[in-house]
């Protein structure tokens, strides 16, 4: 996720806690989805 982005997110919802929820969000579902790309390659391997 790109700095402009999350600054569009709070200018247009005038939240910080919209812009931390969005990050986190957007940071766990990469995360997973690296983990599961990671873990089938393994097992196919």
């Amino acid at each position: 996720m790109c700095i402009s982005t999350l600054a569009t997110i709070r200018r247009e919802t005038n939240s910080w806690r919209q812009v931390w929820i969005t990050a986190g969000y957007l940071f766990g579902l990469a995360y997973v989805a690296s983990l599961l790309t990671y873990q089938i390659a393994r097992a196919l391997a």
